[in-house]
């Protein structure tokens, strides 16, 4: 038996395609999935356009797998996975399709169906968990505008938004402005404010500011 299994993302997707024994044959990245952000057509083009490459690169072009596996973000409402399952069942006609949510794959990978907690941080944030029980709890993973706390989004922006309270003085000095100064090459971060909405205004811009705190915080700066 060949699985697909995909992990799809706010940022990114990844599409393995592996044997019932768990060796991998293939693997891929792609575009998001998330389906509270992507429309659901875009979403059924991409995962087929993940799995026909994963096919091909195992030497299957023109197969299918015989079960795919799709957890993807944005599916933490039942309603929204039965949705998601009925049109990828109607576009792969022939084979089995499961679908849950990316937090759901995480939780079985780390602790392959035994109880345990995981926490993600990604672009966005989320708390998952299984009981000894067999139950599942969830805490956060409502989204940027909602929730998403300690994610590489909510840090990326937060950072800058310390940099410019800096600048207009109600905010403690940090090594951070001087940074992003740097970075956009600018003699004052405001300056670079038209820039920011411009071209980092998404989820996944925001987060690559992210390593930019966690240096600054290395090096010892307390904001």
């Amino acid at each position: 038996m060949r699985v697909v299994g995909i992990d799809g993302g706010g940022t990114k997707s990844v599409a393995c395609l592996i044997t019932e024994s768990g060796d991998l044959l293939a693997h891929t990245v792609g575009k998001p999935t998330n389906y509270s952000k992507s429309g659901e057509p875009d979403i059924v083009l991409r995962i087929a356009a993940m799995v026909d490459a994963v096919m091909q690169q195992a030497g299957l072009s023109g197969s299918r797998p015989d079960l795919l596996s799709t957890c993807l973000s944005g599916l933490g409402q039942d309603w929204a996975r039965r949705r998601m399952r009925h049109l990828l069942a109607e576009h792969f006609k022939s084979i089995p399709v499961f679908v849950q949510s990316d937090a759901m794959a995480a939780l079985y990978g780390a602790f392959c169906g035994r109880a345990g907690i995981i926490l993600i941080s990604g672009t966005g944030s989320i708390a998952f968990a299984k009981d000894a029980a067999g139950g599942i709890h969830r805490c956060g993973g409502w989204g940027y505008l909602l929730g998403d706390e300690g994610s590489g989004f909510d840090i990326g922006r937060n950072g800058i938004v310390a940099a410019l309270k800096e600048l207009d003085g109600r905010g403690e000095v940090t090594v951070l402005r001087r940074r992003l100064e740097a970075f956009f090459d600018v003699p004052r971060l405001d300056v670079a404010v038209p820039k920011i909405y411009a071209q980092y205004a998404g989820r996944g811009e925001l987060a690559k500011f992210a390593p930019l705190v966690f240096d600054a915080a290395d090096a010892g700066d307390r904001v």
